[in-house]
């Protein structure tokens, strides 16, 4: 299958990331702002191929094997440019299958490792995955927008009972699941210094660029349904919390009750219809799809929660079976097991991405980090206190020039060399030199008189 698409994308505390599945069966690794451009696709269920102006995917499928591998483009709004995209299953024997989900970008890389086993009359299915996802995304620090590079680790587990169709003719199965997900800020940036203004003071600011990186956790019961013949629908419901620790000691904690549904209505053998919604801690999304024999139109909004990216768009995918053959069930169509046999049925299963990984970083800026290093008087000091890379802040003091007197902290004479110096035309002061302050800050008065003789007194405050 091979899809054309088109769609925006926004973010909360950084960019939004190309190839995001928000719900099962859906693929928006291309998106272009404008009208649906139309690909061309070969193959049937066994192999093909599609080159299209936004994608390019070849996939094949055995009785014991099967696959996507894709080159996705860049996505409007997006930092992560070109990327290819991998996925795959393989049948290690009836009853136990193992997958792999690659997607490797310029800023971003993940690899998804799954394996699902489902024993011989037992009608029990177990799946088990591991994801880890790295890269690089920018980010609105109290400083200004700056890179950074994370990495995040995830897992997913899910046992699911099998309902026999003698059993029940509603019921296709039953079972619980849990997920979680923990981000880390894996540089450590150089700090940015600035110079904020009171009606009294400058004062010199470090913003060290430091994220509150999240932990995510959720756990669902699952049940799939045959409300009639056309109609089958799949539904969890349970719970997702998040949580982001800050550097003054507080964290922030987001517990909200997790819920995804999909309907799929077949009235025919060439109509398809479906529509999810699906709420958590980490993203809230709709979908909604049309499909008609070999084309299908593929709607969805997402809507980005505690910092997690959201976007929107839609897809119109085309395909044409090379030997004329109904081909066999794709990808997130809902289907009963027993009508593609527990194998087939099982291979699909770990070639499929869990939706619940998040496929976006659980980050978000840390402004608790942002520190005043030093508050400096306005009191006879001239206009203007610049800061360097260092944080080294220089201070014009009268015509400028002169020499240092006498330096006390809190009062009592303080031995100021190299804190504070002259150097050229300005005093030096250097905050990140300056000793520990008391729990109640510490005073540092400068004296100092500058070429022309003249005395001054510069006032500086630390904090704890």
């Amino acid at each position: 299958m091979s899809t054309s698409s088109f769609g925006t994308s926004s973010a909360v505390g950084g960019l939004g990331v190309g190839g995001n599945n928000p719900l099962p069966g859906m693929n928006t690794a291309a998106m272009q702002k404008g009208v649906p451009i139309p690909a061309i696709n070969v193959g049937d269920a066994g192999a093909g191929a599609s080159i299209a102006p936004t994608a390019t995917d070849i996939r094949f499928e055995s009785k014991n094997y099967l696959g996507h591998v894709g080159l996705n483009y860049l996505t409007p709004g997006s930092t992560y440019g070109l990327g290819v995209k991998a996925d795959g299953a393989y049948l290690l024997g009836k009853t136990v299958a193992i997958g792999t989900n690659l997607s490797l970008n310029n800023n971003l890389k993940e690899a998804v490792l799954s394996g699902v086993w489902m024993p011989e009359d037992t009608h029990l299915k177990t799946k088990l995955s591991a994801a880890y996802m790295t890269g690089q995304q920018a980010f609105g620090f109290y400083s200004g927008t700056s890179n950074a590079n994370l990495s995040q680790a995830s897992y997913y587990f899910s046992t699911d009972y099998v309902v026999p169709k003698e059993q029940s003719s509603y019921l296709h199965s039953v079972g619980i699941s849990t997920w979680g997900s923990k981000a880390r800020q894996t540089n450590n940036p150089d700090p940015i210094y600035s110079v904020a203004q009171t009606a009294s003071a400058y004062q010199i600011m470090m913003d060290p660029l430091k994220l509150a990186v999240g932990t995510l956790q959720g756990e669902a019961l699952n049940t799939q349904v045959g409300i009639t013949k056309e109609v089958i629908a799949k539904a969890s419901a349970g719970y997702e919390s998040v949580k982001f620790p800050f550097s003054d000691g507080t964290q922030e904690s987001n517990k909200r009750i997790y819920q995804d549904y999909v309907v799929q209505y077949q009235p025919t053998d060439k109509i398809v219809l479906q529509t999810g919604y699906k709420m958590g801690a980490a993203i809230n999304n709709i979908m909604i799809s049309a499909a008609y024999s070999q084309w299908k139109l593929t709607g969805f909004k997402n809507n980005g929660v505690n910092g997690v990216t959201g976007n929107q768009g839609a897809m119109l995918t085309y395909s044409i079976p090379l030997d004329g053959s109904t081909k066999s069930v794709a990808f997130g169509t809902l289907t009963r097991p027993e009508l593609i046999g527990n194998s087939s049925y099982i291979l699909r299963d770990a070639a499929t991405r869990p939706i619940q990984l998040p496929q976006t970083f659980l980050a978000k800026v840390d402004t608790t980090a942002v520190k005043t290093v030093a508050s400096i008087s306005k009191v006879g000091l001239p206009a203007g206190v610049t800061v360097n890379a260092a944080g080294d802040a220089l201070v014009t003091v009268g015509v400028g020039g002169g020499a240092i007197t006498q330096v006390t902290r809190n009062g009592a004479s303080y031995a100021y060399a190299p804190v504070v110096q002259i150097a050229g035309n300005n005093l030096v002061i250097k905050t990140r030199m300056f000793p520990a302050a008391a729990s109640s800050g510490d005073t540092y008065v400068v004296s100092v008189t500058d070429k022309n003789s003249v005395p001054y007194l510069v006032t500086i405050t630390t904090q704890n």
